[in-house]
This record gives C-alpha cells, sequence and structure tokens, in this order.
C-alpha cells in the first residue's frame, strides 16, 4: 500500500550552531541593563500619593528582572 502525505513522518533537522560573537555581545548587554534597570527603577523617588505607582514600577521591575535573566541564561547553551 502505498504511503500517503499525511502518513509521511517529515524530520526536521536543526543545526547545533552557536551564535556569532556579536549577537553573544548584543545579548549578553541587553541582559546587563534589564538586570540592572530593574533594581535602578526603585532608586527613582516616587510619589506618595499614588500608591498604584508602587505597584506598576513592582510589575515593570519584575518584568525587566525576568527578561534581563532570560537574556543572560540563554547564552549558556
Amino acid at each position: 500500500m502505498a504511503e500517503t502525505k499525511t502518513q509521511r513522518k517529515r524530520t526536521i533537522h536543526i543545526e547545533n550552531t552557536q551564535p556569532d560573537v556579536v549577537t553573544r555581545l548584543i545579548v549578553s548587554i541587553v541582559g546587563v541593563a534589564l538586570t540592572a534597570s530593574a533594581f535602578g527603577i526603585w532608586l527613582v523617588p516616587g510619589d506618595i500619593r499614588y500608591p498604584e505607582m508602587s505597584l506598576l514600577k513592582l510589575g515593570l521591575s519584575l518584568f525587566m528582572l525576568l527578561s534581563g535573566l532570560c537574556c543572560l541564561t540563554v547564552l549558556r547553551r
């Protein structure tokens, strides 16, 4: 019996290539900048009258911290 198109298994070959030096440098600079900005955002004085700004700063700093750490850890693979 002949195989149909849906029965064939497709194999995808992914080469294990490392990113070049420029890409690694840019990603590491972005990762360090995001991680430092996550802590640096708390150095800017906030207005006490608006407590929701603290919640916004918390969410933004957590996002920047996680993004920066992801940029730094992806380079170790």
